[in-house]
């Protein structure tokens, strides 16, 4: 006999808001395997129709929509699906990431093997213009070297490192060119402003060796060597861990080399100008 039978659960009339959740995920399929982005859904009229429920109903599942991020109503032209932005993704992980106090341990033996992975499929997969990106953005990181040196305490020069830096692994991430290596990198570089916000900032030394570090992942992925990219990638962040445990207060803010702020995305096809 089972000593906790299940107490019978009776079915409850269904609700407008179920119904709604019903159409939308049903909107949901649509979007994602029948329509492009910017591309306009039919006019409520026509799905209420179709799906044989009344436009309100129509207009309470795309409102569902709207909040996850799928659709966007533009006024007086309709509804339109919405492309899916890294956002969507980032925000969660960095969520996560804040309510669970993860340590250091943690996220860099996350780093080690997403970076790894992501340095190996880049010394096999980046094209020339990735490899030209890649060497220009080590050309800056360079430069913001020298005005540490010159300038150490200023906060616009470490902010410029940190961009120059965290550019080259979202650099390297692209020339994986496989989108979800970036997607997942991205949330690890939003946590660069927890890192600001701690004050944290890169010794002059350390931001020459993680320099040096970068140099040499490029050199093996300029030669195709995969093997050698991701040695490299984990060398450079075993000594940023070492870094970062010697200096950085709170774990939920190391995910990301010990640099203190957050640049924006990467183009593949202009490079801006991190400072």
């Amino acid at each position: 006999m089972n000593p906790h039978p299940r107490t019978p659960q009776p079915l409850q009339p269904a609700r407008r808001t179920s119904l709604a959740e019903t159409v939308a995920a049903q909107l949901e399929r649509l979007i994602l395997h029948s329509l492009q982005p910017d591309e306009q859904l039919p006019p409520e009229r026509e799905l209420a129709q179709h799906l044989q429920v009344s436009r309100l109903v129509v207009r309470e599942g795309l409102k569902l929509l709207a909040e996850r991020g799928l659709v966007t109503a533009r006024q007086g032209a309709g509804t339109f699906a919405k492309r899916i932005d890294d956002a969507a993704f980032r925000k969660p992980f960095r969520l996560y990431v804040a309510q669970h106090d993860l340590r250091t341990s943690d996220l860099f033996m996350f780093r080690v093997d997403l970076e790894g992975s992501i340095a190996r499929h880049a010394a096999e997969r980046a094209t020339t213009d990735d490899l030209h990106r890649l060497r220009a953005n080590l050309d800056e990181t360079q430069e913001a070297v020298r005005q540490l040196r010159n300038d150490p305490t200023s906060p616009e020069v470490h902010r410029a490192y940190a961009w120059c830096d965290v550019t080259f692994h979202q650099l390297l991430a692209q020339a994986t060119h496989n989108p979800l290596y970036e997607a997942m990198l991205m949330p690890l570089v939003d946590t660069l402003l927890e890192v600001r916000l701690h004050g944290v900032r890169v010794e002059i030394e350390n931001s020459a060796r993680a320099h040096s570090d970068h140099e040499a992942i490029l050199e093996a992925v300029e030669r195709r060597d995969g093997t050698e990219a991701q040695a490299r990638m984990t060398q450079h962040l075993d000594q940023v861990r070492s870094w970062v445990e010697r200096n950085e207060p709170s774990p939920r803010s190391t995910i990301i080399d010990n640099h203190p702020s957050s640049p924006p995305r990467a183009s593949r096809t202009s490079r801006k100008d991190p400072a």
